[in-house]
């Protein structure tokens, strides 16, 4: 508060003291560069990414995991039968009961299961669809590619 007659007082802002730049310290040399290894020439068109020979590419998990696979879909179909068939199960063992307290404990442990089984299945068929279109759509591009690299390559020529 300031009182009647008296100027206000500035207070003087607290000093910082000056921050000392940091000491130098000599490194090591940098050691001498590695030459860059020089890539491959390859066939491949520019901007695509080098194809596999086909033994490398299909070899091991790639059948199993692999963007064209079929296995993931199958294994999708597979979850949703089994949630479905445990669905039926709950359901048939709910039916038997007139309380509802005895059938809780049969839907809690099928029927809230089940869903969650025919959900993941849905799911692994749809992302399996998914990739195995990607798939199919870069083969059609790189085949596209193709021909429109011997297309160029034809019409330089005459």
């Amino acid at each position: 508060m300031v009182a009647e007659g008296r100027p206000a007082r500035k207070t003087p802002a607290p000093k910082t003291p000056a921050r000392k730049a940091p000491a130098r310290t000599t490194t090591a040399p940098d050691p001498p560069a590695r030459p860059t290894p020089q890539p491959a020439v390859s066939s491949d068109p520019p901007g695509l990414p080098a194809r596999k020979p086909p033994s490398a590419a299909r070899s091991g998990w790639a059948l199993v995991t692999g963007p064209g696979s079929l296995f993931p879909t199958y294994g999708g179909v597979i979850g949703v039968v089994a949630g479905f068939a445990l669905l039926f199960y709950c359901w048939s063992r709910v039916a038997a009961q007139a309380d509802v307290w005895r059938q809780m404990p049969y839907l809690i442990s099928a029927g809230l299961p089940a869903l969650g089984l025919i959900m993941v299945g849905l799911v692994v068929i749809n992302i399996s669809a998914k990739r195995q279109d990607g798939a199919r759509r870069a083969q059609q591009m790189a085949a596209l590619t193709e021909a429109l690299t011997e297309l160029r390559s034809r019409l330089d020529r005459s």
